[in-house]
């Protein structure tokens, strides 16, 4: 399995945030076998957005993860990107539109807001493209939207990071029905990574499926990870242990 990941924000590119849900993502999909062929930033504009999915898309990954840019707000257009990208319609989702009534009764319950009453900016946040399933958001109140098509699966997560870390979770069981890529690693000790560079590119040659890669542990040490990600398990530890044999003959 593979996926992009399009933070939304010009918040994070004005440098006024971390990019926390980038990190957090790229993590928890790795650990799930999932392999992240891009992390990317962009503003909060229809057309960057949708052209940046259209991208993912041609990239021909299976999973898009989008966060940010789902709120009540003019400038939160997320969802309208999504549509311009896929051709989909922009419709009131009433599976939605039930998630936010429950969730403002249950805020005004708790004395967080004025009013339970659905306004036209709060109504804006159970608009979704034609076709699109939405998790219910415990912790805030923009729900999550997922959006099937033939090429690839789009999944919009809010920006506040404690939203979109509890509503991936939710998710997990969708995407743990995919096929999954291998992550296997090990350490070698090394005084010069450029003396790897000869095996790397042999091993390479002889498993073209297998993306294998050092990573220094820090700046003057000597130790090195290194790490071999592929589809088929046993391709990426016999690639693995193919490396890791030659450096220690040599």
């Amino acid at each position: 399995m593979s996926a992009w990941i399009i933070t939304i924000g010009d918040e994070i590119l004005v440098g006024r945030i971390l990019n926390w849900n980038a990190y957090w993502l790229a993590k928890r999909l790795t650990s799930l076998g999932v392999q992240v062929k891009k992390i990317v930033c962009v503003p909060d504009d229809i057309d960057v957005i949708s052209k940046t999915i259209i991208d993912a898309i041609n990239d021909k990954v299976d999973f898009i993860f989008t966060t940010g840019g789902l709120g009540p707000t003019p400038g939160d257009v997320t969802t309208e990107a999504i549509c311009k990208a896929t051709g989909r319609e922009l419709i009131l989702n009433s599976k939605a539109l039930e998630f936010i009534r429950k969730r403002y009764d249950e805020l005004y319950r708790l004395g967080l807001v004025d009013s339970p009453q659905i306004n036209e900016a709060r109504k804006k946040m159970a608009k979704t493209p034609e076709g699109a399933d939405v998790i219910y958001n415990d912790v805030g109140v923009a729900p999550a939207i997922i959006l099937d098509t033939d090429l690839a699966t789009i999944i919009a997560l809010p920006g506040v990071p404690s939203e979109a870390m509890y509503l991936f979770e939710k998710i997990v069981p969708r995407i743990r029905t995919r096929k999954k890529v291998a992550v296997v690693e090990d350490y070698i000790d090394v005084e010069d990574e450029s003396a790897l560079a000869k095996i790397l590119s042999e091993i390479r040659r002889e498993y073209p499926d297998v993306s294998i890669k050092t990573y220094p542990i820090g700046y003057g040490q000597k130790r090195m990870r290194v790490v071999a990600i592929a589809e088929d398990l046993k391709k990426a530890e016999a690639a693995l242990k193919t490396f890791i044999n030659r450096i220690r003959k040599d």
